[in-house]
């Protein structure tokens, strides 16, 4: 199943439920989300109410990135309000580069593989006298979105590691000294989170994640 299917199939979803859907699947917001989720973990601030904050910040790095590709068809708001449900030639003619160019081709290539595995084979073209010809493309948009998927969430935790390092060096340092004092009846979380908001606040860390996050496209 395709993915202009898949699109077709949420007409029955409201507009608003079908563009979340788009949004995760066509754009780098799961990314985005997912790296400043872990990093929010990492500092300690997931019972703060901050979660909100983080998706909406999420979703404002996600429009700088995708604002080339989804300005022809009307921004976010156009996945948002439903507009792309029956207009799968215009996701695959502003969305599709995207994806394939931020699509590692080692993972296309194992997905292809796969699929061809499992007897299924990609949709062919028809010749103009009417005769069946092998689709010139490698992957079709579904199998592209997958492979997206894939490299996105394995970026993410990739680079969500890197930034989650330095928390936990922290809250290791202070158990070992709070228990070398004898003090055990003190959180150690709550001694280690002044301290991992001076390290993030002195390094300037949501300037320097964002431009992480925007370079890597």
């Amino acid at each position: 199943m395709g993915l202009g299917h898949i699109v077709s199939g949420m007409e029955t979803l409201p507009a608003f439920i079908g563009g979340l859907f788009l949004i995760l699947l066509l754009t780098s917001f799961t990314k985005v989300f997912t790296v400043l989720s872990i990093v929010r973990v990492g500092v300690g601030l997931e019972g703060l109410g901050m979660g909100a904050i983080v998706a909406g910040f999420s979703l404002l790095v996600t429009f700088v990135v995708m604002q080339p590709q989804l300005e022809p068809i009307g921004g976010l708001q156009a996945l948002l309000e439903g507009k792309l449900r029956a207009e799968d030639r215009v996701v695959t003619t502003h969305l599709k580069p995207f994806l394939e160019r931020n699509a590692d081709a080692s993972v296309r290539e194992r997905l292809a593989k796969l699929r061809t595995s499992n007897g299924v084979k990609p949709k062919d073209e028809p010749k103009s006298d009417g005769a069946a010809v092998e689709n010139p493309q490698d992957d079709d948009l579904s199998l592209v979105t997958l492979a997206f998927m894939l490299t996105e969430l394995r970026e993410a935790f990739e680079l969500g590691l890197l930034l989650l390092l330095p928390f936990v060096v922290i809250d290791l340092l202070v158990v070992n000294i709070i228990t070398a004092l004898g003090v055990t009846d003190f959180p150690a979380r709550i001694a280690s989170l002044p301290l991992k908001l001076l390290l993030f606040v002195s390094i300037d860390g949501w300037t320097l994640i964002t431009e992480k996050l925007l370079g890597g496209y």
